[in-house]
């Protein structure tokens, strides 16, 4: 396909199908049609008419892209946005939490609150000092679970992840209303 006019096989100059007034230059790959040099779209080394390269692109753009499992890549793992948000699993276990999903973190922010609670308890300190850490450890554990069990963790893919954080968050549940109950 050469800059000037398109030549047909018999001799003959083809113009555009859009722009009448001007030379075609190529053919779209994808209808046929003749398209001059302002009509052209190149995509994939390969012409096509403006409507045609809309069309394809749109459909492109609408096929899922799927995203790649980084998890267990530590700090360097993309975390999925649809697990981005609140970990009821990790509020609730803390420490337990953190051992079943490799963040070590929470682990230890767990060990931490206990022992809190532990030398409150022994020297009769008041307990709501304790209280007050071990509620603001399960917050930060609350809000940063999903992203530490995902960097730390292998997970198959996101809806593994979310089944089993979701079992934590019933089984924290259950535990939650046993305590109240007792």
């Amino acid at each position: 396909m050469g800059l000037e006019g398109y030549v047909l096989p018999g001799g003959s100059v083809m113009n555009c199908s859009y722009h009448t007034d001007r030379e075609a230059i190529g053919m779209c790959v994808s209808c046929g049609k003749p398209i001059c040099s302002g009509c052209k779209v190149s995509l994939a080394n390969k012409f096509h008419c403006n409507p045609c390269a809309e069309k394809l692109i749109a459909s492109s753009a609408a096929a899922p892209v799927a995203e790649p499992n980084t998890s267990r890549q530590g700090k360097s793992a993309v975390v999925p946005k649809e697990i981005r948000g609140w970990n009821w699993g990790g509020f609730f276990f803390t420490w337990i939490w953190g051992i079943g999903n490799r963040s070590w973190l929470a682990v230890i922010f767990g060990i931490i609150s206990a022992v809190f609670a532990v030398v409150a308890d022994e020297y009769k300190a008041d307990s709501w000092i304790s209280l007050t850490f071990t509620v603001m450890t399960s917050a930060v554990i609350g809000i940063q679970g999903n992203q530490w069990a995902w960097q730390n963790k292998k997970w198959s893919d996101v809806t593994h992840f979310k089944r089993t954080q979701k079992r934590w968050a019933i089984a924290g549940l259950i535990l939650f209303i046993i305590f109240f109950v007792l």
